[in-house]
């Protein structure tokens, strides 16, 4: 509650100017300071800012024309960033916020909404405050930092409320991708099945650009080289379903769940990523109850011990990375 005073104060303080300046305005004029709330030249940010009542924070940086970076270091999701960009060049105001709800929308905007800050490579900076949408759910309550009154805003031609576009969630934000590695770039990769031993491979790049395949033991068996060739290209790009890092039960399922695989990938140079996969479809009836997660045949839990990254793998959208000894040696992968 504490961090919210200086929130708080502004918007009493508005509140009581607004009551005055909405009896003295002139019929049908609106303040054009107030009412520009679009960014023309959205190529022009290069820094954005968003906070929420929750405490969470989240920092969007560029260098101008460059690519974009979370404060943490990590890649956005462009999906996320591009639908952040579009809102903040297309929004505009559609009307004012009718006389009778004014205090109660500013009593709203200084208790639910998102503050946004946008920065342009001249410095040039604008502050708003985005709060949740109207009961037609056709706009979507805002103010602009240093305005006298807030306004309903909307993306012409489209319908809906804008406030889900603002979240300072991190993980939510954080593009779905665990791994993208050159494949020219790797050299071993050891894949174990504790409860499939019969499945589990060690697959080595030979110095000729070919391929070594043995089981676990140190047998070696004989390797499809385009189906070898398939897997370690996959590891280019290796998407995921979702982080989970806060995901409640995160830290006890290596405990509550048996592990299904046990991936060691290393690259040239010795860098080595190791993953542990749970199967989903083994939680106990208590996780399910208490935690209000349910089983899933077609997804898996993953955690990246050196990247301490925990989320979920959809099988479908990555069915290279289970691959057996059998399908290595035999069939291949499907392309």
């Amino acid at each position: 509650m504490k961090k919210n005073w200086p929130y708080l104060l502004v918007f009493v303080v508005l509140a009581a100017l607004s009551g005055y300046v909405w009896n003295n305005r002139n019929s049908g004029t609106l303040d054009p300071n107030d009412t520009s709330f679009a960014i023309e030249d959205t190529a022009s940010v290069v820094r954005i800012f968003i906070a929420d009542r929750k405490g969470q924070r989240l920092t969007l940086e560029r260098k101008k024309g460059g690519p974009w970076r979370m404060g943490s270091g990590k890649t956005p999701r462009p999906d996320a960033v591009f639908t952040l960009l579009q809102t903040l060049s297309r929004w505009e105001v559609k009307t004012p916020v009718p006389r009778p709800a004014v205090q109660n929308v500013f009593k709203s905007l200084a208790t639910m909404s998102v503050k946004v800050e946008v920065t342009m490579a001249d410095g040039f900076g604008q502050v708003y405050y985005v709060g949740s949408g109207t009961q037609d759910m056709r706009g979507t309550y805002a103010m602009k930092e240093g305005s006298e009154l807030p306004y309903i805003l909307h993306l012409p031609g489209w319908e809906g409320y804008l406030s889900t576009r603002f979240f300072a969630n991190e993980e939510e934000m954080r593009e779905r991708v665990l791994l993208r590695l050159r494949p020219s770039n790797l050299e071993r990769l050891v894949v174990e099945y504790p409860s499939e031993p019969e499945n589990s491979y060690d697959l080595r790049i030979l110095p000729p650009g070919t391929f070594e395949l043995r089981d676990l033991s140190g047998t070696r068996v004989p390797c499809n080289p385009r189906a070898a060739a398939a897997l370690f290209a996959g590891f280019a790009l290796m998407p995921v379903e979702g982080f989970e890092n806060m995901q409640p039960m995160r830290d006890s399922v290596p405990g509550r769940v048996p592990e299904k695989m046990r991936v060691k990938l290393w690259e040239k140079g010795g860098k080595l990523h190791f993953i542990s996969v749970y199967p989903k479809s083994q939680l106990n009836q208590l996780d399910v109850v208490l935690l209000n997660v349910a089983p899933d045949l077609d997804r898996d839990y993953f955690y990246h011990h050196g990247m301490n990254d925990f989320g979920v793998l959809q099988r479908r959208a990555i069915p290279w990375f289970y691959a057996t000894k059998p399908q290595l040696s035999e069939e291949g992968l499907r392309p």
